[in-house]
């Protein structure tokens, strides 16, 4: 996959993600966590970096071949919103922001799974 391509994937992905938030925490009335609340603790940031740093250096190394991308792209998607959901419930007392966090996981998660399944669908 071309890392200019994979790039703009990331950004409407994140587009979209942002959007259906908005609307989820409208239709569940969840206020927004300020940013300065947005890791819970240590373990939460450290955590978040660690996934971010070990995606963007797989694909760095692997951006050659296309179904190995696609795959780490949805596991990494489906394993960085279940760290991120595990400690807002765990830790995150008195809040729906896990639920959020959660919705947001799995429509994420979906959109990488269909378009990382598209071409496949649409050249066979």
């Amino acid at each position: 996959m071309d890392f200019l391509k994979l790039i703009i994937f990331i950004v409407v992905l994140v587009i979209l993600i942002a959007v259906f938030e908005k609307l989820m925490r409208k239709w569940l009335r969840i206020e927004k966590v300020s940013d300065s609340e947005r890791y819970v603790n240590n373990v939460h940031l450290v955590g978040e970096v660690l996934l971010t740093l070990s995606f963007t250096i797989s694909i760095a190394l692997l951006s050659d071949d296309d179904s190995l991308v696609g795959a780490l792209l949805i596991i990494y998607s489906f394993v960085y919103f279940s760290f991120i959901t595990f400690m807002e419930w765990k830790f995150r007392v008195n809040s729906k922001e896990y639920i959020i966090t959660l919705l947001s996981g799995i429509f994420s998660t979906m959109l990488v799974v269909i378009s990382v399944n598209i071409p496949k669908l649409i050249l066979h």
